[in-house]
């Protein structure tokens, strides 16, 4: 039985290798190709047609450059970021870009494998870890201005006057 079609992109070989031979052996995915950098991803995502693409965030033509080159195609492929990068803001450009999921390198295996089919079958994923941080961002108020006093209460601000 053969899976889905999927694009590995990430500049470190052996990572690439194993996260190809994880997927290839579970027999849910098919690894059409391997490549080191966005710009060979993108190229590579137009060659081979995947129906899945995996992007490490930190490589050379970063993974949101190819993420926004690749999410233009049509079809457009499921893309995923599998990266060591917490910061919020490459969370948030990366699911705005047209990520369907967002994970963390440091997940084994058979999680990998679980979690990437339920992104095939029409879910999103972010790490569990970034989730609660990227919910309470989504929720606290965006100051309204840069000294912060608008943010005082009237109490607040009588004492500090």
């Amino acid at each position: 039985m053969s899976g889905h079609r999927v694009l590995v992109a990430d500049d470190h070989p052996l990572y690439r290798e194993g996260v190809a031979r994880t997927l290839q052996e579970s027999g849910h995915f098919d690894v059409v190709a391997t490549v080191a950098s966005g710009a060979e991803a993108v190229e590579s995502a137009r060659l081979h047609a995947p129906a899945l693409v995996l992007l490490d965030l930190s490589m050379p033509q970063c993974g949101l450059w190819a993420l926004e080159r690749i999410a233009l195609q049509d079809p457009a492929p499921v893309m995923v970021m599998l990266t060591v990068s917490e910061d919020g803001d490459a969370v948030f450009a990366a699911l705005e870009g047209g990520a369907r999921g967002y994970l963390l390198k440091g997940i084994g295996g058979a999680e990998l494998v679980a979690t990437l089919d339920r992104i095939m079958q029409g879910e999103s994923h972010v790490a569990p870890s970034l989730a609660a941080r990227m919910l309470a961002r989504m929720r606290s108020p965006a100051p309204t201005s840069r000294d912060g006093l608008d943010l005082l209460t009237q109490r607040e601000e009588e004492v500090l006057r």
